[in-house]
């Protein structure tokens, strides 16, 4: 599975080369649990940011953004995030 975040839709949206495709997956238990577990004070992720690295995690598939907090949280999760800039 892909999870893209709102920065990644408008690479998309703007012909990056990067562009992919996702759909949506309702949350388990585990994904809000993670969800809670990747809050660390200072990165500035949202609760969304979060979720859709849950998400990741969960599913076993790859994260694409723009925004380089999320690649220093996936290292430390062991969370695939590939950044599209």
């Amino acid at each position: 599975m892909i999870v893209l975040d709102a920065s990644a839709i408008l690479a998309v949206a703007h012909k990056d080369s990067s562009a992919t495709r996702s759909r949506h997956r309702y949350f388990s238990r585990l994904g809000a649990w993670v969800t809670a577990e990747l809050w660390r004070k200072g990165h500035g992720l949202s609760l969304g940011d979060r979720a859709c690295l849950a998400l990741t995690r969960e599913t076993g598939g790859i994260a694409y953004t723009t925004d380089r907090a999320w690649k220093t949280i996936g290292e430390e999760f062991d969370i695939p995030v590939r950044l599209l800039r």
